[in-house]
């Protein structure tokens, strides 16, 4: 069996809080944690979704909530969601989670969205939107949505939930899933997408169900609805909130990347200031966006998040151009808009992507404030990236106001998958304040395609991007630095990286938990530059170790460091 191995590494010094696209982007460095899938049975997809779930359990520290909706446990591709309390002090297991919830039956994909709801029973803990596109029950591909009250935890099945909508035949409702306080009352609401409605014609339909709301639902008694305007539109493959006119109630962001079935089309994003209520058009948005060129899939993902900090939500569409060959981009609108439509190529920021193919733009987050300069970032996936590995994938961190015509390239942090099939990127968000010190954190999803290898969400702490090394100060001139191994825990085989500012002598070796050497990795003079060392759970005479807890130590130029490892075969 192969195993992913850690994020490429090479790092540049920063100086200060925030870094200029002159002087180029930080590139891999280590995630500080690591989520993992369940290991065994076919691909599970773990990371196919990602979110931050807001405060569950009620301890003021954010959780986190990822999907794998390929996760067989309890059928082939029923999936399940996984819930993590926050805080978070080391890498963690899907099978450790605070809370598993398992789809109800084979081929419902549940766990393809995840969101958190708000708390839309107002008792203080946060509650969970859980999509299942393929969930058969309603109808053929009807799809269901579910939502969980917290606190939850333990194992739990998809109809214990508090309340369930579900859609009608070939909807796949579930396919996204978000919340919003679209009526000014304090309390969020539901916003759930069809993209697959329309009887055949898949124009899509997105639903807002206003809280609160308990027991089961169809999608068609929802306090508003709105349809797709075209065939193939897909309307509600993206959905997001956030307050773009500043009147105190969140707007509605809906993508409809068009698919090319039945012309060609640009794709287009939506805007829909609140409240709403009924049955409309997409036609009838307030503001209308449009892509570029044709089969751009324009509105394949949408954000929402004040990048100039004007205290006004700003709009973030993608257009991963998954149809005609391109690149992929991500647009920056920023509020307020006076007119309609808005073409994409006068957008305030235009973040083009690397190469061909790449899928930039097929995931897209407001990242929030990382940099604590007051502005929020852009975060963006491109989880077909061959940068690291064939289909590595690639994440990308733009500080705001991510104004003008910037490459990918020359991002302020780049996140590189460099295991074939990881595909990091094809989920990507804002993790919320994990760490409690003011500044927002990173969630990227790499569900990792290859068969019986498990997906895995990476966790990256917003010191990575002030000071480009995860857990600690930039190193001295002449220094090391050392990452943590990947992946860890680990067995039978782990990866080691590290880098040298100065050529010179060099020793890297393992150490059981008395103190005694165990292995011996390098030992010798170096060059400067990134350096990997790999380690297969052995001692010097090639006998195998025992499971449990090591240490690895590397010493350079007169510098020191240790980290802790766990093998467990």
């Amino acid at each position: 069996m192969k195993h992913p191995i850690l994020l490429a590494f090479l790092v540049s010094v920063v100086l200060g809080l925030v870094i200029p696209h002159s002087l180029g982007a930080l590139t891999s460095p280590p995630a500080d944690f690591t989520l993992t899938g369940e290991l065994g049975g076919d691909e599970d997809s773990f990371g196919w979704s990602v979110a931050p779930a807001g405060d569950v359990n009620g301890d003021t520290i954010p959780d986190l909530i990822v999907g794998a909706p390929s996760n067989d446990a309890i059928a082939g591709f029923a999936g399940r969601a996984y819930l993590f309390h926050g805080p978070f002090t080391g890498d963690r297991s899907a099978s450790a989670a605070d809370a598993i919830i398992s789809a109800e039956a084979f081929g419902d994909n549940l766990g393809i969205s995840v969101a958190s709801a708000g708390d839309v029973n107002s008792d203080g803990f946060g509650d969970l939107l859980i999509g299942a596109r393929g969930q058969d029950a309603p109808g053929i591909q009807a799809g269901r949505i579910y939502l969980f009250h917290g606190p939850v935890s333990g194992h739990l099945s998809a109809p214990q939930a508090d309340a369930m909508f579900s859609g009608s035949e070939f909807e796949e409702l579930g396919g996204e899933v978000a919340s919003g306080d679209l009526d000014g009352d304090g309390v969020s609401d539901l916003l759930l997408g069809g993209p697959r409605f329309g009887g055949g014609s898949d124009r899509g339909r997105t639903y807002v169900f206003y809280s609160p709301v308990i027991g089961q639902h169809f999608s068609s008694e929802a306090d508003a609805i709105i349809n797709g305007e075209f065939n193939d539109d897909n309307l509600g493959r993206a959905i997001a909130a956030g307050d773009i006119n500043h009147d105190g109630i969140d707007d509605l962001i809906l993508g409809a990347p068009k698919f090319p079935l039945d012309f060609a089309d640009p794709g287009r994003a939506y805007l829909f200031y609140g409240p709403i209520f009924g049955e409309m058009s997409a036609a009838a948005a307030d503001v209308v966006f449009r892509g570029e060129a044709n089969n751009d899939m324009f509105g394949t993902d949408v954000a929402a998040g004040d990048m100039n900090g004007d205290g006004l939500a700003d709009i973030i569409v993608g257009a991963d151009q998954l149809f005609n060959d391109g690149a992929g981009k991500a647009y920056l609108f920023l509020a307020p808009f006076e007119s309609t439509p808005i073409l994409a190529a006068n957008a305030n920021g235009r973040l083009v992507g690397e190469v061909a193919n790449d899928n930039f733009g097929h995931a897209v987050a407001s990242a929030g404030d990382v940099n604590g300069d007051g502005k929020d970032e852009v975060l963006v996936g491109a989880w077909d990236s061959q940068a690291g590995a064939s289909r590595g994938g690639r994440a990308y961190l733009f500080f705001g106001p991510a104004a003008g015509l910037i490459p990918a390239g020359a991002a302020d942090l780049i996140m590189s998958g460099v295991i074939t099939g990881l595909r990091l990127g094809q989920s990507v968000a804002s993790a919320g304040d994990l760490n409690q010190n003011g500044r927002a954190d990173l969630l990227v999803g790499g569900p990792q395609f290859l068969e019986g290898e498990p997906g895995r969400a990476f966790i990256y702490l917003d010191h990575v991007v002030t000071t480009g090394i995860a857990g600690g100060a930039p190193p001295a001139a002449g220094g090391a630095l050392l990452a943590q191994n990947f992946p860890n825990p680990f067995g039978p085989r782990t990866v080691i990286e590290y880098r040298l500012d100065t050529s010179g002598r060099v020793r890297l070796a393992i150490y059981d938990v008395k103190g005694r050497k165990v292995r011996t990795l390098v030992n010798g003079a170096e060059s400067a530059g990134a350096r990997t060392a790999a380690w297969d759970g052995r001692d010097d005479g090639g006998a195998p170790v025992a499971r449990g807890t090591y240490f690895y130590r590397l010493e350079s130029a007169g510098r020191d460091e240790t980290r802790r490892m766990v093998l467990i075969r």
